[in-house]
């Protein structure tokens, strides 16, 4: 079997698990230009630290049931000037005398109970305040509070879901970064709003909330609720958000900003758009099937949306994904994109996870971060749910597929229950376990119910917990009342337990009517026996059966009557394909030859099966097999099928190069799917083959930015005079972005020629986030060939900007990084330790540095500069 297949195949499925998983609330865009193809970070899954202590559900001891915020800014120190109005009363039949409050990083200047001052004590974290009269149960109180939120103050936590955790965020306010927006934005979850507002930080304390936010007149502000008032007062405008429904204090947001606002109704339901103003034609691409989506779940659940409007908005330097603040979702800038962009990833899938949360999440939230999946597995449920209104069953497929693949890499490290109350940190709760088996294990749930009483479950657990939280059984007993099971057993193996099934299984005919399964359970240590459904279907000459059995001890035979399919050879086993309906959690293998593997792939439209079937091929090791199927791959119906065959494919490593050109040759004519075509240039690059030039040309002109991008840099491997001509063009006649822009730049870079600083001096500042990355990087490799004292000292400068500047923390440490390269280049590399200037550079790249490591603040920067070992 070609190693080319092999090797490459296991880490395909390991890298679509990964970008998958990196489409969620969880949603990090990390990818770099590589020269030829876009590859994804490494994602570091490390082992998720336990304990021995039960994380305990927040004692409710006060019910704050409203909260009124005053709220202005020091835009330039990045303080929030507030005053917070709290609307109190004891939980039940508590009776209160003090009151502590979550308060992190601030300074407290007033309280007041009912008007009348009392006396409070702040330390680190919490505000506690001794309430002047005691308060007995269902006796309310006014509490005011006079504070300034510091959040660059605080000392940065966060998570690989959430970098970050100061919950108030300032962007570009001193106007540095010229062509990035001066912005504003909250992230709340799980418990980072109490950074710029005092309350009781927990998902179990559900209130209203007003806020009267003060802001410079040309900002547009958006937040929870309805705008129900703008007051104007000179060059300042102060408006005032009101939520007439409760919800808990991590869904609150603010977010500010310059924005150009596209409002939209599904019949008297508010459904807007907030973008920058050079996107607001794209505003309604952006967030395309937003109302189609929200129309398509009121009906699958029963339920209708729970809030007063629907607003979508996006921000700079997002420290997430998204997030599902309730009634107003803030996004990440990778989902602002023009027309041209959203042809090659629509925005789909993160829009639907984050509007399923407004119903799972946000009407009904987790009444601890233990529950979580509660929020996130619905979620991802919810996106999968929409693929199956608009999508193909491929489509769906896929994205099932690579869920599972997904979570079962991540249980090779850790694989605990879903319901975890032993979790080392609430945010090690924001993992695949929680999102992608969580998931699955809501289509097991909904394939052992039925689709009609699965869904009158959901509207019975959203109806009785609506605006209240939840915990797993609260979703068990909606699910029993509806069916008239007990579901304990279902809740504890899949929800109670971590871990997964493995299954071995083998086939033989005993007669020539029955097909015999024998199958063993070899799971982990803890030698737990699953009790799960199991589906077969078997298939011969144009007839198939399919059969569901139960799986629930430790090794066991399955008989299965085949006498339907007609099979004259009392011996030979029909087709046959385990996991049918493609609901197993869990890992299994058939002692399958690789030819029944690959009868397997010719006689199904499903990609799961296909997938499943090439897997096993290459694992069986057959060489002339692999062959086959990988040809077969390149010619099939589904596009996923092609790519996965595309992506797979490592020329050097090729043995019969001109057949495979000739396959390639022919998809550059056939082939639809633009990611696909980009592979197809890619590959078909590698010949250097003049009679491609034409086409390849032709295709640095399509409408796809993937598709151009690889056209450009085939381009210039035959013909690299021609690549800059067509560069330059394309740079004056054409906006240019994603891909195509870092294309463009690795050209530049090779040349090391002085006239493209400029190109550099201006990309780099309007680009942003990865990008921006990887042009600085160019920028660092393009000053290495043209290799005179003017240009490494502009180079170094403009590094020096970013690592001392930028917000970001990932462009920070790469431009410092690169600086540290420069040294290390200096010092080691045969040419470069014969330059004149050799050591008048590292002096002042030295000097440069040591100022960047005095000048750091940022505590989760100067973390990873102590790992590098540049600082004590």
């Amino acid at each position: 079997m070609p190693n080319y297949l092999h090797r490459n195949f296991i880490l395909l499925t390991f890298t679509a698990s990964i970008f998958l998983f990196l489409n969620a609330c969880i949603t990090r865009k990390k990818v770099l230009e590589s020269e030829n193809k876009i590859i994804l970070d490494t994602i570091k899954v490390k082992r998720i630290p336990s304990t021995s202590i039960y994380k305990y559900t927040e004692s409710q001891v006060v019910s704050i049931n409203k909260t009124t915020l005053y709220i202005q800014f020091n835009w330039q120190k990045h303080h929030l000037l507030g005053t917070a109005i709290l609307n109190i009363k004891p939980y039940k039949q508590n009776i209160l005398d003090t009151l502590i409050l979550d308060a992190k990083s601030m300074q407290i200047d007033e309280v007041l109970q009912d008007g009348n001052i009392c006396k409070f004590a702040y330390a680190k974290d919490f505000l506690k305040i001794y309430l002047n009269k005691k308060l007995l149960p269902e006796t309310e109180s006014e509490i005011k509070i006079k504070y300034i939120a510091k959040p660059d103050e605080k000392l940065v936590g966060g998570s690989a879901a959430i970098r970050s955790d100061k919950g108030l965020y300032f962007t570009n306010t001193n106007q540095k970064d010229i062509y990035k927006p001066t912005q504003l934005f909250t992230q709340g979850e799980t418990e980072s709003n109490s950074c710029w507002f005092p309350t009781v930080d927990k998902p179990n304390n559900k209130g209203l909330f007003e806020l009267h936010i003060t802001v410079p007149d040309t900002f547009t502000t958006l937040s929870n609720g309805n705008l129900i008032l703008q007051k104007d007062s000179g060059i300042f405008r102060t408006d005032v958000w009101q939520t007439t429904k409760p919800m808990s204090a991590y869904l609150v947001m603010m977010c500010i900003g310059k924005y150009s606002k596209t409002a939209d109704k599904l019949e008297s339901l508010p459904v807007d758009y907030y973008v920058e103003t050079n996107y607001k034609p794209y505003a309604k691409n952006i967030f395309a099937r937003t109302k189609e989506m929200i129309s398509y779940y009121e009906k699958k659940l029963g339920v209708p949306y729970p809030w007063e409007k629907y607003s979508q908005i996006i921000a700079r330097d997002y420290v997430s994904g998204a997030m599902e603040n309730t009634s107003a979702t803030l996004h990440g800038e990778f989902v602002q994109k023009t027309d041209r962009e959203l042809l090659d990833n629509d925005n789909d899938g993160i829009v639907s996870h984050e509007l399923f949360h407004q119903w799972f999440g946000d009407l009904v939230t987790c009444e601890s971060w233990s529950h979580l999946t509660l929020n996130e597995g619905f979620a991802t449920f919810g996106e999968h749910l929409w693929l199956e209104n608009s999508a193909s069953q491929e489509e769906q497929e896929y994205l099932q597929y690579n869920d599972l693949k997904a979570y079962l890499r991540y249980a090779e490290i850790f694989d605990g229950p879903l319901i975890n109350f032993y979790y080392g940190d609430k945010e090690d709760m924001f993992s695949r376990i929680t999102y992608k088996k969580g998931g699955r294990v809501l289509h097991l749930l909904r394939s052992e119910l039925g689709e009609a009483i699965f869904f009158a479950g959901l509207k019975n657990y959203l109806n009785k917990n609506a605006f209240a939280t939840v915990e797993i059984d609260d979703l068990r007993l909606a699910m029993e009342q509806e069916s008239g099971k007990d579901l304990r057993p279902f809740f504890k193996q899949w929800f109670m337990r971590g871990s997964h099934p493995k299954l071995e299984f083998s086939y033989n005919r005993p007669d020539s009517n029955m097909l015999q399964i024998s199958y063993k359970q070899v799971n982990d240590s803890s030698n737990y026996i699953f009790d799960l459904p199991f589906q077969f279907k078997c298939l011969h000459n144009g007839k198939n059966i399919t059969q569901t059995f139960k799986i629930n001890k430790p090794e066991g035979e399955i008989m299965l009557d085949i006498t339907a399919l007609e099979m004259r050879d009392a011996k030979a086993l029909p087709i046959i394909i385990a996991d049918a309906n493609h609901t197993f959690i869990g890992k299994y293998k058939e002692n399958k030859t690789a030819i029944e593997h690959k009868r397997v792939f010719g006689n199904t439209t499903s990609y799961t099966n296909k997938m499943r079937a090439l897997a096993a091929v290459y694992e069986a090791g057959t060489s002339n097999t692999a062959d086959e199927i990988f040809y077969a791959c390149l010619q099939d119906q589904l596009k996923y099928i092609r790519q996965a065959a595309l992506q797979i494919i490592q020329m050097d490593s090729i043995a019969n190069k001109e057949k495979l050109k000739g396959y390639l040759s022919n998809m550059l004519q056939t082939e639809t799917y633009n990611p696909n075509m980009a592979l197809v240039i890619n590959n078909l690059a590698y010949y250097k083959d003049t009679s491609f030039k034409k086409i390849f040309v032709q295709k640095t002109s399509d409408s796809s930015y993937a598709v151009a991008s690889s056209a450009l840099l085939a381009s210039s491997k035959l013909d690299s005079t021609q690549a800059l001509q067509i560069a330059a063009s394309l740079l004056q006649n054409t906006t240019v972005r994603s891909t195509l822009k870092n294309t463009i730049a690795s050209l530049y870079a090779k040349t090391g020629d002085a006239k493209y600083l400029n190109f550099f001096t201006k990309a780099i500042p309007k680009s942003f986030g990865w990008q921006r990355v990887g042009i600085t990087n160019y920028l660092y490799n393009w000053s290495l060939i043209n290799n005179t004292l003017e240009n490494y000292k502009n180079t170094i400068n403009i590094l020096e900007n970013y690592a001392t500047h930028d917000e970001v923390d990932g462009i920070k440490i790469n431009a410092t990084t690169q600086l540290n390269n420069y040294i290390k280049y200096f010092e080691t590399d045969t040419k470069a330790s014969k330059l004149a200037y050799k050591t008048e550079l590292i002096e002042l790249l030295k000097s440069k540095l040591k100022t960047i490591y005095a000048q750091e603040k940022e505590a989760s920067i100067l973390k990873e500069y102590r790992k590098k070992k540049w600082v004590e």
